[in-house]
């Protein structure tokens, strides 16, 4: 092997580790947003709705 496919193949390899750590960081971001909408949107609409429901029960079955 030559110095020049080398450094070519030294070259793409580099890129392509490059391109895959982007991809992890990327997914891991989506996946911070996703874990926060779950945390910060979704637990407290679950919470409200287990609280309220013995109120609403009593309103409609009254």
């Amino acid at each position: 092997m030559n110095i020049p496919e080398f450094y070519d193949s030294w070259r793409e390899r580099t890129e392509l580790q490059h391109e895959i750590e982007r991809l992890r960081a990327e997914r891991k971001v989506e996946h911070e947003l996703e874990t926060d909408i779950l945390y910060f949107v979704c637990a407290p609409l679950v919470v409200a709705a287990v609280v309220l429901a013995p109120a609403i029960c009593r309103a409609i079955f009254k």
